[in-house]
């Protein structure tokens, strides 16, 4: 059998049972909720029946008050309550039956009927709460009762009034008042042995109103009960069937599943040779049987497919050992060629000896770069560069390698005497070391830029020539930047007779110098905008006159702050220095 099917019609049943479940709730619901309406029409019709019999009492009460006193409140407040039973009136503002019409007559609160308040007769009120035909006919039975005293009363009020002759026993339209005779009539025999009857009458009335809400909350009391059972009975069904499915899962399911896992885990072990029959027998489902038969054909096509797997694995790990022994070899090279450029660089007692105080910021974008530097002693002076040759990692640091050669060689010569025709000889040199063959047949187009200090302390005065780099001088608070030419050494569009522009000023004691590559202005940062030549003119302006070893912290801190997670665009290079005349 299928396990869809079987799915199938669990999920029927079960879904049928959860139906006629959430059926018993929904009526037992209802059923709880009628039992508590049955329950409340049962208190307020009995306080409706307890209502009556306060007002008989309270009535009787007034009407005695009134042939004693003969103060006209109390006649007052006995219409009033006559007229709100009958609908006449509307009730007083949370009015309570057993104790408004005490507190009145006591003074403690002030009778006041509301003008525009909702009126309901004591029958209409009884028809709300369910009242039965046979509580309207004892209800009927207690207002003839009520007219009988009513009988009584009317002549003892009359004669309270002086309206009523008790000699001649009639009404008349004037004369003297007969409290005593008034008061005899309301406490007399006949007076009593009707309200009596009243007070029966009200009791059978209270009598046949609890017979009757009591049945009504045993009758919901009941059916609430059979529904109770019947849900419970409903669950065990539900459990039961859930035991029965669970069981049948377990049998069908559950235990070829976990021999299956057996066999999964032997094929995971290298155990090729297990096979599934012995476990997907007739008890298992159909799809646990295919499924096992797909293992075994899995099983036979890995233990085939394995012995070519490993020859691959072989050949490959092969490969990657030479790719690795490869890559050390190279990664050996360019860290040996990092201690050659280095090897290129003035030297630290050089730097110091003609620098004095300042700091040298130089940083590869990879192991070896296309930035550099240099410091030499020439005639009458020092000069100082800043060079970018085209590229960076190991294409630049060759790059550097021939410039840094054609410099030392214009120098050696002797004969330059400034940077700007220092700059001019070396475009020469580089086009000359670059490309052999005319240039207009060579694929190479590489050169650089750069900037050139000449301090000739015997005048003195510094001298700058550049090719797209600046020179910025801080001098007492102002900092001047002279700008190099647009143009560039060596590439095959810039003129091998060019002629660079020289700018010069006096040289004086305290002044500071900076040169830099184009690598720390372009970084790009985490808002994806580069640092920028404004933002580092800023920095300089700002820490300028800090000591320079302090600056270079400073600088290279504001980069890695900027650059963030960002990669490194392009080799940085920044030198700073002061001169003392």
């Amino acid at each position: 059998m299928k396990l869809r099917n079987i799915s199938l019609w669990f999920f029927i049943l079960v879904l049928l049972m959860l139906s006629a479940n959430t059926l018993f709730m929904v009526l037992i619901q209802q059923a709880y909720s009628s039992v508590l309406q049955a329950q409340d029409h049962r208190q307020k019709s009995i306080a409706l029946s307890n209502e009556l019999y306060q007002e008989t009492e309270q009535l009787v009460r007034l009407v005695r008050a009134y042939t004693i006193t003969g103060e006209s409140r109390y006649l007052f407040y006995y219409y009033d309550i006559l007229a709100i039973r009958q609908g006449e009136k509307a009730a007083p503002d949370a009015l309570n039956p057993i104790t408004y019409w005490d507190d009145v007559i006591a003074g403690k609160i002030q009778h006041k009927l509301p003008e525009n308040g909702t009126r309901f007769s004591l029958a209409e009120r009884m028809k709300q709460w369910g009242f039965g035909q046979a509580e309207f006919a004892a209800f009927d039975a207690v207002l003839k009762a009520n007219r009988d005293m009513n009988q009584i009363e009317q002549i003892a009020f009359a004669a309270t009034q002086g309206l009523y002759d008790p000699v001649k026993q009639e009404f008349i339209s004037e004369g003297e008042p007969h409290l005593d005779y008034a008061s005899q009539l309301v406490h007399g025999a006949d007076y009593n042995l009707r309200k009596a009857s009243l007070s029966h009458a009200v009791e059978t009335l209270l009598s046949i109103t609890d017979a009757r809400t009591r049945a009504e909350v045993a009758h919901e009391t009941s059916r609430l009960q059979n529904l109770i059972v019947f849900s419970l009975l409903s669950m065990a069904a539900t459990i039961i069937l859930v035991m029965i499915a669970f069981n049948t899962v377990r049998r069908r399911v559950l235990q070829p599943i976990q021999q299956l896992k057996g066999i999964a885990d032997a094929l995971t072990a290298g155990n090729y040779a297990a096979r599934t029959e012995q476990v997907t027998n007739a008890r298992s489902v159909e799809e646990l049987r295919i499924l096992g038969q797909t293992f075994d054909s899995m099983a036979q096509s890995i233990e085939g497919d394995i012995a070519v797997r490993l020859a691959a694995i072989q050949q490959t790990k092969a490969a990657l050992d030479s790719v690795q022994k490869k890559n050390r070899q190279i990664m050996e090279s360019i860290a040996y060629a990092k201690v050659i450029q280095a090897a290129v660089l003035p030297s630290t007692d050089l730097v110091d000896a003609v620098l004095g105080d300042h700091f040298i910021l130089w940083e590869p974008k990879d192991i070896v770069g296309g930035d550099i530097y240099a410091v030499a002693r020439v005639n009458h002076g020092v000069m100082v560069a800043v060079i970018d040759c085209t590229g960076h990692g190991v294409p630049g640091a060759l790059m550097t390698m021939i410039t840094m050669s054609s410099i030392k060689q214009i120098i050696s010569e002797g004969s330059c005497r400034g940077p700007a025709e220092m700059l001019k000889k070396l475009n020469a040199l580089i086009k000359l070391s670059l490309y052999h063959q005319a240039e207009g047949e060579s694929k190479m187009d590489d050169g650089l830029e750069i900037g050139v200090c000449w301090f000739d302390f015997d005048r003195p005065e510094l001298r700058f020539a550049g090719a797209r780099f600046p020179l910025l001088v801080a001098y007492q608070g102002t900092l001047t930047v002279l700008e190099g030419d647009r143009a560039q050494l060596g590439y095959k569009d810039v003129n091998v007779d060019y002629v660079f522009s020289e700018r010069t000023m006096p040289l004086l004691d305290g002044q500071r110098f900076y040169l830099y590559s184009d690598g720390f202005v372009d970084q790009v940062g985490t808002n994806n905008f580069p640092f920028g030549r404004r933002k580092l003119h800023q920095l300089i302006q700002e820490n300028v006159h800090k000591p320079m070893s302090e600056q270079g912290k400073i600088y290279r801190h504001a980069l890695a702050t900027h650059q963030g997670a960002q990669k490194r665009r392009d080799d940085v290079t920044i030198i700073g220095w002061e001169v003392r005349a």
